[in-house]
């Protein structure tokens, strides 16, 4: 239901802004444009169109400057890289923290060239109790896959981008 309420209310706003490029996923919206001022007038209008439709804004969460981080990439004016993989250092997940450790490496498939059988067993992890709190084991095949991903992410950048053009965001 959020979901769909956040893309009626920033409807308006992209077709007000039509330069402007907003990406919705989940709770965080992107927002870039070529100019500071423009991107001002656009967050400005967006916020006040998501509390118009009743879901709140965390000022706290917003990012205006560099480094920006969305979904699991870290951004500056020079380089657009995975964040890295945090892992706790007893080896033990909850059930919620796996899920959001694969999910970061969902995102970053692209970039790591993994194939889904050098993952399984982290998806086998998965398996068994439905508590989000319930407890995983990093296996030595878990600790095996996860390798790379680490590796991976340490020297993966992608930079792709116009110098000449000032990045304008915010989140």
């Amino acid at each position: 239901i959020c979901q769909t309420v956040v893309v009626k209310a920033i409807h308006p706003i992209r077709r007000l802004y039509p330069s402007a490029i907003i990406y919705h996923y989940i709770d965080d919206i992107l927002i870039a444009t070529a100019k500071e001022t423009e991107l001002q007038s656009v967050v400005a209008a967006l916020t006040n169109a998501v509390q118009d439709a009743g879901l709140q804004v965390t000022p706290e969460k917003m990012q205006r400057s560099q480094p920006w981080t969305y979904l699991e990439w870290r951004i500056t004016q020079q380089e657009i890289s995975p964040q890295p993989l945090r892992l706790k250092a007893n080896d033990t997940l909850t059930l919620n923290e796996l899920q959001k450790l694969l999910g970061a490496i969902n995102w970053l498939r692209p970039i790591l060239d993994l194939t889904t059988e050098e993952l399984h067993p982290l998806f086998e992890l998965l398996k068994g109790n439905s508590d989000l709190t319930s407890s995983r084991s990093l296996t030595a095949e878990a600790k095996q896959a996860l390798e790379p991903c680490s590796k991976v992410i340490k020297s993966k950048q992608g930079r792709r981008r116009d110098p000449e053009l000032q990045i304008c965001l915010a989140l």
